[in-house]
């Protein structure tokens, strides 16, 4: 019931605008993090141009008179950025999985940082096929976090990963 209500509520999206990805997923984060185990679920074409990346595209503007691409430095804060709300997102058990709407300019280097720091994933789709894959990632419960698995095998066995 709650994937037919998520997936309707997904399907009647409108793009509207710019994207703000950080602001978005700092505040679905801080509401998922009231319950452990709780996941967010970024829908996205990964451009972020307002928000987190558009303030680092300021900065620049500031000292270089331009709006170009960021410098390796405004990378490097952004991306500490998202690595930071990754171990938020940890911290109080929420995984957060993106799903990637198939396009060139599409980058997600920084959300990949986030996703692996939650042990979520990124799934970069065809949109006419958003259907099945949003409700393969919904399908899929948590079932522990911050947890640690012990392994016991046969002297003769060695255990892979």
């Amino acid at each position: 019931e709650s994937a037919d209500k998520l997936s309707d509520a997904v399907f009647k999206l409108a793009e509207h605008g710019q994207t703000a990805l950080g602001p978005a997923l700092a505040v679905a984060i801080g509401i998922a993090s009231r319950s452990r185990g709780s996941q967010v679920i970024l829908c996205t074409d990964g451009l972020a141009n307002i928000g987190v990346a558009k303030y680092f595209q300021i900065l620049q503007k500031k000292k270089k008179g331009t709006l170009d691409n960021l410098s390796v430095e405004q990378e490097e804060a952004a991306g500490n950025w998202y690595e930071n709300l990754g171990n938020y997102a940890v911290q109080h058990g929420v995984t957060v999985n993106v799903i990637s709407i198939t396009d060139d300019g599409c980058r997600m280097e920084n959300l990949g940082k986030l996703t692996d720091a939650t042990n979520g994933y990124i799934r970069r789709i065809d949109p006419l096929k958003l259907t099945e894959k949003f409700s393969g990632i919904v399908d899929k419960p948590v079932i522990a976090t911050q947890c640690q698995a012990k392994m016991i095998l046969h002297p003769g066995l060695e255990f892979c990963i």
